[in-house]
């Protein structure tokens, strides 16, 4: 038996502990963002437009193509130490057959290599009409253009799940801790 399960003095300190991590995490909570500031934090256009900015290398943000790689290490897509992100354009509210894409971002590397990300974008909203990524899915999966397709998904809620299995999952948060 383990004396130390039962000494008040440990079991006093973890209450003290929990208290001020949810103190801590209440505060964090609590601090305004940009976006809450500019009374756009629910509005995910305004996020995508915002994500867009910053995965478009030709934008004037000073990042080049750091964003987009870096959302590639998120993704576990890490190209290899030879191979470059070249350039990337980003493209917003891509229209295809019965639905609209939140953000395309098409990249080119250093070997000819082209790549096109489909970015699907949710904050405290579930996807339109129950089938969404995988509509989005099958239509870019199915063009016939020589571009590896990379199918993404971010959300605000970290329990909030794609229904095409073919989108890798991702959080706001994974993007600021790499931003």
């Amino acid at each position: 038996m383990n004396t130390r399960m039962n000494d008040p003095i440990e079991t006093l300190r973890k209450k003290i502990d929990k208290h001020a991590f949810k103190k801590h995490l209440d505060a964090i909570q609590k601090t305004p963002t940009m976006m809450d500031i500019l009374g756009v934090a629910r509005d995910e256009n305004s996020h995508s437009d915002f994500l867009a900015w910053l995965f478009d290398s030709n934008n004037d943000h000073g990042l080049g193509t750091k964003v987009v790689e870096n959302l590639l290490s998120i993704l576990d897509l890490n190209l290899n130490d030879n191979l470059k992100v070249s350039e990337s354009k980003s493209s917003r509210e891509c229209c295809i057959d019965n639905g609209r894409v939140d953000i395309i971002v098409e990249l080119e590397t250093n070997d000819q290599g082209k790549y096109r990300i489909v970015f699907e974008n949710k904050i405290h909203a579930k996807e339109t009409k129950g089938d969404q990524t995988q509509r989005y899915y099958d239509h870019y999966n199915n063009l016939k253009d020589n571009i590896q397709n990379i199918f993404v998904f971010n959300r605000y809620d970290i329990g909030q799940k794609p229904r095409c299995e073919k989108f890798k999952c991702i959080t706001y948060q994974d993007i600021a801790e790499k931003v």
